[in-house]
């Protein structure tokens, strides 16, 4: 599920605050649904402006870092949290998309209301986009203590 949380209908134009209550409503709504197989469930934020590890919901972990994810990382060490990866992709860009979306360098953000490099060499890129992409299966297979046997990554 992907989840606008400004710049869409009756959401707010620019992200000022993060509404935790927005994402709360969320969680609630996947647990309900009948493919989820629960009873947690897996967050993840593909922007290092906002960092909120891929584990088991709890609104304590959304951490605006502003100085990027090695001290996402420490603020969840220091709050005792260990259920986390930081993965680094040297050369490849910003946002890691789905795999074998094309490299985009350089783009209008919304958020900023401006044009702003991802920077990124392609292939780097690339396989980075393969990579990570593999590994959020299984992060979430090992940390959401559900019983995902049957559960294949589809890459």
């Amino acid at each position: 599920m992907a989840l606008a949380y400004y710049g869409h209908k009756d959401l707010p134009e620019a992200l000022n605050k993060l509404d935790l209550e927005y994402f709360e409503k969320a969680v609630t709504l996947l647990r309900t649904h009948p493919k989820v197989k629960g009873p947690d469930i897996g967050i993840l934020s593909i922007s290092k402006d906002m960092v909120i590890p891929p584990t088991k919901y709890d609104e304590s972990k959304a951490v605006d870092t502003g100085y990027g994810f090695l001290d996402a990382a420490q603020w969840l060490r220091d709050h005792g949290k260990e259920n986390f990866e930081v993965i680094r992709y040297h050369k490849a860009g910003h946002f890691l998309e789905v795999p074998y979306m094309p490299h985009c360098p350089i783009t209008f953000h919304p958020a900023i209301g401006a044009v702003v490099a991802f920077g990124g060499e392609p292939q780097a890129h690339a396989e980075a986009q393969v990579d990570l992409w593999k590994r959020v299966p299984e992060f979430f297979k090992k940390h959401l203590n559900n019983d995902h046997s049957d559960f294949k990554a589809m890459l």
